[in-house]
C-alpha cells in the first residue's frame, strides 16, 4: 500500500510540474502580471488534487482514494484543502 501511495504522490508531482513549467514558459513571453497568475494556479493545483471523489489523477490511476476513518466516504472538500494545505 505504501508503494502505491508514494508512485501517486510521484505521479501527482510530475503532473503538476508539467503544468507549472506550460505556465511559466507563458509568463516569460507575456505580461508581467502573468507570472502571479500562473504561481496562483500552481498553488490551486496542489491544494485541490485530491477533490475529485477524495483521488487526484495520481491515486486514480493506483486505485486508492481518501477516506474518512469514520464514515468510509470521501471527507468534504474543505477538510481535503486543509489536509494538502499542511
Amino acid at each position: 500500500m505504501k508503494k502505491k501511495r508514494l508512485l501517486a504522490i510521484v505521479i501527482d508531482f510530475c503532473i503538476i510540474m508539467l503544468v507549472s513549467q506550460v505556465f511559466v514558459l507563458i509568463s516569460f513571453f507575456s505580461q508581467p502580471y502573468f507570472m502571479e497568475v500562473a504561481f496562483s494556479i500552481i498553488f490551486t493545483l496542489f491544494l485541490c488534487k485530491d477533490n475529485l471523489n477524495g483521488q487526484s489523477l495520481g491515486k486514480h490511476l493506483m486505485r486508492i482514494q481518501v477516506v474518512d476513518n469514520s464514515t468510509n466516504q470521501p471527507p468534504r472538500t474543505f477538510i481535503l484543502i486543509l489536509r494538502n494545505f499542511f
